[in-house]
């Protein structure tokens, strides 16, 4: 069984099968670490013209609950974050765009972060 919260008013439906696989994905990796899986937005929401959003073929989820306890003081976890990410990356395989969204091109950490997946091979 997948584990997973949608946050209030994300559109969960028609989603295409290999979305369907790495919300599976998602679900297993973020339960291997001990983390809540989020996702934010789906069919929902407001995207980019010609955005897989809208055909079902992707979404975004949450990494501000990536915490780790420092000395009693529950913080964001950049290491872990990455290795959750690098481990989701492995396992989705070719096929699909999985971004980091939690950075500026910049460099500047953004004040709204999630990662993003998409189908979409090529």
């Amino acid at each position: 069984m997948i584990k997973c919260v949608y946050e209030d008013g994300v559109v969960w439906e028609d989603m295409h099968p290999k979305i369907e696989f790495a919300k599976k994905i998602f679900s297993d990796v973020f339960e291997e670490y001990g983390v809540d899986f989020v996702i934010t937005s789906a069919r929902d929401g407001k995207h980019m013209v010609g955005s897989k959003h809208y055909e079902g073929a992707a979404f975004d989820t949450r990494t501000k609950n990536i915490v780790s306890d420092f000395n009693g003081v529950k913080k964001f976890d950049r290491f872990k974050g990455q290795m959750i990410f690098d481990e989701i990356k492995r396992r989705l395989g070719n096929g699909y765009d999985f971004l980091d969204k939690r950075l500026n091109k910049n460099g500047t950490w953004r004040d709204i972060q999630y990662w993003h997946v998409e189908w979409d091979p090529k």
